[in-house]
């Protein structure tokens, strides 16, 4: 029966959120600013003096500026999937196609970056773009729309948290000015789809309750078929760029604790309560998994990489 009271509310959700997805895209269209690759101040000077200052960054910065650009470059794989979910008529295709443009443009201005920086082989950086895009890369949640809406919520405050990590950590002007205009892109990506799946919660609670613990508690990043994309994303770890620590305190709690109030919901089917208790496992879970890790860095002295946190905004 509560399998059905699911079913019930899923059916027509699409119409009941097509409201909000206006009003997301409205406040986007009328807050986000227009901005050039080519035209950022630092990126334009070192260009004009053929210049390669920047200092040598450690290899989980680097890999981090590797795979940011490489999961951007995929965004073919990415718009097909959102539009097997969503669709491409009315808001959500027109919506669509604004994401699919913004990102693109991410992947342009990043490759700029690199290229003129020095700071990564780009040979070896385009093969691996040729292996990754020829993964056809496809997220579990397709076509599943509200498991859609909750892992896209949850990637994009995470690229946008890892993005400007990474600019703050090479530690030079022009990384900092366009990780920091990149982040700020997927803030506002991370907002529109943050505010549908709150808008999902009003209409249909115990459906969205399961989608958020399905996709919690299977998250991964878009670009863990990267070749060798464990090596990398230790290294990233290491450097303090993006860690389960940053995953766990500055996406999932205020999203879950905070933005959602997912353990305060009432009302809820059985199969809903259940998703519930199985996120509340997970999440003490991941607690513990913290602090035996935050522990072992107190005991063998902390890497030099971990020994500040950047900022998460």
């Amino acid at each position: 029966m509560d399998k059905d009271r699911e079913s019930r509310e899923i059916t027509g959700l699409r119409e009941r959120l097509t409201d909000a997805a206006e009003q997301g895209l409205a406040r986007h269209v009328a807050v986000a600013t227009e901005w050039f690759p080519m035209g950022l101040p630092h990126l334009v000077s070192r260009r004009e003096r053929g210049a390669r200052e920047s200092q040598p960054v450690a290899d989980g910065v680097s890999s981090a500026l590797v795979v940011n650009l490489l999961t951007e470059d995929n965004l073919p794989a990415y718009h097909l999937a959102l539009w097997r979910t969503f669709g491409d008529r009315g808001v959500w295709g027109e919506w669509l196609r604004l994401w699919t443009a913004e990102e693109g443009r991410h992947a342009i201005a990043l490759r700029d970056y690199v290229s003129t920086a020095g700071l990564v082989d780009v040979f070896e950086l385009e093969r691996l773009r040729m292996a990754h895009v020829r993964c056809a890369f496809e997220p579990a949640f397709v076509p599943q729309m509200l498991d859609g809406l909750v892992y896209l919520t949850i990637q994009e405050l995470a690229t946008r948290i890892a993005h400007r990590n990474t600019g703050e950590l090479i530690g030079e002007p022009t990384a900092e000015t366009l990780m920091t205009r990149i982040s700020m892109d997927e803030n506002l990506h991370h907002v529109f789809y943050r505010d549908l799946v709150t808008a999902a919660f009003d209409f249909a609670p115990s459906a969205t309750m399961a989608a958020v613990a399905r996709q919690v508690t299977s998250f991964v990043m878009p670009g863990w078929d990267i070749p060798g994309f464990r090596v990398l994303a230790r290294q990233i770890a290491s450097a303090g760029v993006y860690d389960l620590e940053i995953h766990l305190r500055d996406v999932l709690h205020p999203l879950l604790l905070r933005r959602w109030n997912v353990f305060g919901l009432v009302g809820l089917s059985a199969e809903a309560e259940g998703s519930r208790e199985v996120l509340a496992a997970f999440r003490a879970r991941m607690d513990r998994l913290v602090r035996r890790r935050a522990l072992r860095r107190t005991e063998d002295g902390v890497p030099a990489g971990m020994a500040r946190t950047p900022r998460a905004s």
